[in-house]
C-alpha cells in the first residue's frame, strides 16, 4: 500500500468524522465536554493498542519532553473542548470552513516563534482564508460570530499552538508510539479541569450514545494513524500538506448530503473552495 492510499483514508476519516460528531451532538442533551472526555480516552486507548501491537518505543528523553507533553495536553484538551462545543451549536460545514483558519494561525506562530520565512504566496493564501471566514460569517451585511462560530475559531487557535508544539516533540519520539498520548493526556486534562463531569461521562459510556462515541474514536484514531503512516511511507510533507485540505471541502459536501445543511448553500461552497485554495497557498 502506497502513501497516497493512507492519505486518502485519513482524509475520508477526518471529513466523515466531523459529520458523525455533528449527528451525535446536535440536539443532544448531554454535556458536549463529557463526550470529549469519552472520545479522547477511547481514541487514545485504541491507538495505544495499535502501538503496542506494532512495537511500542518509550522515549529515552522523557524528562526533557515533560514541559512539551504538558503543553500538548493543554492545547489538544482545549481543542477538543472547543470543537465539541462548536459542533453542538453550529453546522459541520460552518465549523469546517472556520477551522481552516488554523493554517493561518500556524503560519503566524511559525514566523514569530520559529522564525520561518513568510512569502508572497503565503500572504495571498492568508488573504483568501480570511475572506472565506468573512464570507461564512456575513449575515445581512454584518459580520456576526455566534457561539458556535467563536468555538470553531478557538478550536483553530488551540490546534495551531498544538501543531507548533508538536514540531519539537515529533523530532524526538517514535510517531506511532507518541500518537496515543495526544489523545490520552488531553482526555485526562479535560477530565481534570471538569471533575464534575465524571458521572455524565460514565453515563455516556453505559448509555445509548456509546456506539456513536466509539465510532468517532475509531474514525479519528484511523485518521491520525493513517496520516502518520502516509508521512512515514511517503516522507513528503509538502505533498501531504497540499492534499490534506481536501478534507474541508469533503466535509462541506457530506454535510449537505447527510445533514441537509443547505442554508446559504452557494456561500458555503464558495467559502470552502476559497479556504481550500488559501490553505494550499500557505502550506
Amino acid at each position: 500500500m502506497n502513501w497516497q492510499i493512507f492519505l486518502l483514508i485519513s482524509i475520508l476519516c477526518e471529513s466523515f468524522g466531523r459529520i458523525v460528531q455533528r449527528i451525535l451532538l446536535k440536539d443532544n442533551q448531554n454535556n458536549p465536554i463529557a463526550f470529549a472526555i469519552c472520545s479522547q480516552l477511547l481514541t487514545g486507548s485504541l491507538l495505544l493498542t495499535v502501538a503496542l501491537l506494532i512495537g511500542f518505543k518509550w522515549p529515552e528523553n522523557l524528562l526533557s519532553l515533560a514541559p512539551n507533553l504538558i503543553l500538548m495536553s493543554i492545547f489538544y484538551g482545549y481543542l477538543n473542548i472547543f470543537a465539541f462545543q462548536a459542533l453542538k451549536y453550529t453546522e459541520a460545514s460552518v465549523f469546517t470552513i472556520l477551522f481552516t483558519s488554523r493554517a493561518l494561525i500556524i503560519i503566524i506562530l511559525a514566523v514569530i516563534l520559529l522564525h520561518e520565512p513568510f512569502s508572497l504566496k503565503q500572504a495571498a493564501g492568508t488573504i483568501l482564508i480570511v475572506f472565506s471566514i468573512v464570507l461564512i460569517s456575513l449575515k445581512k451585511e454584518k459580520i456576526q460570530f455566534k457561539k458556535g462560530e467563536l468555538f470553531s475559531l478557538l478550536a483553530a487557535v488551540a490546534v495551531a499552538f498544538g501543531a507548533i508544539n508538536d514540531t519539537y516533540i515529533l523530532k524526538r519520539v517514535d510517531v506511532i508510539s507518541y500518537s496515543p498520548f495526544g489523545f490520552l493526556l488531553s482526555g485526562l486534562f479535560i477530565w481534570l479541569i471538569n471533575p464534575k463531569l465524571t458521572k455524565p461521562a460514565f453515563n455516556i459510556i453505559k448509555g445509548k450514545d456509546f456506539p456513536k462515541v466509539a465510532l468517532i474514536g475509531m474514525i479519528f484514531g484511523g485518521a491520525y494513524l493513517t496520516y502518520n503512516l502516509a508521512y512515514s511511507w511517503g516522507n513528503n510533507a509538502a505533498q501531504i500538506g497540499a492534499i490534506s485540505p481536501v478534507a474541508s471541502v469533503l466535509t462541506v459536501i457530506w454535510a449537505i448530503m447527510f445533514l441537509k445543511e443547505r442554508s446559504k448553500l452557494l456561500i458555503k461552497i464558495l467559502a470552502s473552495i476559497v479556504s481550500f485554495v488559501g490553505v494550499l497557498l500557505v502550506g
